[in-house]
């Protein structure tokens, strides 16, 4: 966007508005990354917004502007969009719904194959990180092949290999099936940022990310729950297999009932636009096969956007404090389901059967919690930032649901390991457990908004780093939760968990003052 000399905003293929910041005060140091994102019809606005275009409420400019062509994904109907979107959010669930399933297996696989639960277990210990890595070695290709082919062919693979899960022979066999598995599921996850990005304006992405955020969040839940209950009523770990491999089928469905490619190269004039072909052309990849040299990046392109994203200034301390923030997840799991099947006699609560898999319940109450009201309080926090600012967004207006992120889950830990360590009821476990789950929700859509706001060019990049992260964290923290905790006392291992979140938010605090000195230094960067 340019300003001329009568003050009129005209238009250009810009991904961002940022035409004000040469000729306004109230903007502050020329941030990159600030944008327009509401004028006063009323007063001056009509004026100065010119032929921009605006949402449905006359007041909200349409970020990034889309263009005149139906085949914009941003001109998309509402109904696709959201479909894509769904879609996107059951396959991002499937992927840690299939993998903590199987921690429920260990003890029935075991048996047929002569293993401890030991042995069994690290498949699964092994499968996280399989995950992010799966990501960051497929990600690429959502820029050199596409968005819909890359995630259509890997979730058709990702299906495939699950049947083998089932069909296994042996447990060679089933190890590196399931490792192969995890590899290609992770295509789900690492794209919907993507997606998100690619479809949707600026003031809805919160919103959106929060209902992609709160599936695949629930997923760590759900898997163990429905693998307990089958486990107790078949005593057969087939079936738990057989649920996950149609739940991989029903994802290649949806996706070849919705998918549509959302790349769309907004530096290429209208008329210069290939020819989009039919949906199924685009699904299959064969559009973009015909059209890479003049519209798709090279995979090596593709893998120096990684590395260089990785290199900015902001994405990594923000990964480092997610992680911080979120690592708990996997921990909290495991420790609080082991010490509930504890028979009474030895420290434990002597649950099992049913009655420990309806405890799943608590953590996605306060997900469901965390979702309403965050959906709500976003919103609100992002429009106080816009009024206060006269208009003008910044990616720190994303940063506030962190904070008040912080003290759910500090409250959570805390509350857990004091009633793990005093052995109080299993209503204060429940109500730790929902506690963490709902600052973690906000916290999980607040970093992921702020970068996405900070880098909009680099959703895929951003979601593969965050994902690997989170994995990395929660495999270090499940790994070591019960040893920790049976070394130092409950209370102190999650009061040390709590105080690490703490320090998390202070990462925050820092870059809520600084980045905006960090992104000016480093320029407004354009990685194609």
């Amino acid at each position: 966007m340019t300003v001329d000399d009568a003050g009129k905003v005209t238009a250009h293929h810009l991904e961002d508005i940022r035409s004000l910041k040469a000729n306004t005060s109230h903007v502050g140091t020329l941030d990159p990354e600030a944008i327009i994102l509401d004028i006063d019809p009323e007063g001056g606005g009509k004026a100065l917004a010119g032929d921009l275009k605006l949402a449905s409420d006359g007041h909200t400019v349409l970020v990034p502007q889309p263009s005149d062509d139906p085949g914009d994904p941003l001109n998309w109907p509402s109904w696709k969009k959201n479909s894509i979107l769904l879609t996107a959010s059951i396959c991002s669930f499937t992927m840690d719904f299939q993998l903590t399933a199987a921690l429920t297996l260990v003890f029935l696989q075991g048996a047929d194959w002569d293993k401890s639960p030991e042995e069994i277990n690290v498949i699964n210990n092994i499968s996280s990180p399989m995950l992010g890595i799966g990501g960051l070695v497929l990600m690429p290709f959502l820029y050199s092949w596409g968005r819909a082919p890359t995630c259509f062919w890997a979730t058709v693979v990702s299906a495939f290999l699950s049947l083998g899960c089932v069909l296994a022979p042996s447990f060679r066999a089933y190890y590196a099936l399931k490792l192969l598995t995890a590899f290609f599921l992770a295509t789900g996850l690492m794209s919907s940022l993507a997606l998100i990005q690619d479809m949707f304006f600026h003031h809805e992405k919160a919103r959106k990310i929060g209902i992609w955020t709160s599936m695949w969040m629930a997923s760590p839940y759900l898997g163990p729950m429905f693998g307990n209950f089958i486990n107790n009523r078949l005593h057969d770990w087939h079936y738990t297999l057989w649920l996950c491999f149609a739940m991989n089928m029903l994802n290649v469905v949806l996706i070849g009932l919705f998918y549509d490619e959302t790349w769309y190269r907004r530096d290429i004039a209208l008329q210069d636009q290939p020819e989009r072909g039919t949906r199924l052309q685009r699904l299959l990849g064969i559009w973009q096969i015909r059209h890479h040299r003049s519209y798709f990046r090279s995979v090596r392109h593709s893998y120096r956007r990684l590395l260089a994203v990785t290199s900015l200034p902001l994405v990594l301390p923000v990964g480092f404090s997610s992680l911080l923030a979120l690592s708990w997840i996997f921990g909290i799991a495991q420790c609080i389901i082991i010490l509930l099947s504890t028979p009474e006699q030895s420290g434990g609560y002597g649950l099992s059967g049913n009655p420990l898999s309806y405890f799943y319940f608590a953590p996605l109450v306060g997900l469901i919690v965390g979702e309403v009201f965050g959906h709500w309080f976003i919103d609100f926090s992002t429009k106080g930032f816009i009024r206060k600012n006269q208009g003008i967004f910044k990616p720190e207006a994303r940063i506030f649901p962190i904070y008040l992120s912080t003290f759910f889950t500090t409250g959570g830990l805390i509350l857990v390991g004091q009633a793990l360590e005093e052995h109080l009821s299993e209503i204060a476990v429940a109500s730790g457990w929902a506690i963490y789950n709902v600052g973690a929700i906000l916290e999980a859509v607040g970093t992921n908004t702020y970068l996405i706001d900070t880098y909009p060019y680099a959703a895929a990049e951003i979601a593969s780093i965050l994902n690997l992260l989170r994995l990395i964290g929660g495999f270090a923290s499940s790994y070591n939760q019960m040893k920790w905790g049976a070394k130092v006392g409950y209370a102190a291992s999650f009061g040390t968990q709590a105080g690490l979140v703490v320090f998390s938010t202070a990462i925050m605090v820092v870059l809520h003052y600084y980045g905006p000195r960090l992104r000016l230094k480093s320029g407004l960067i354009k990685l194609d």
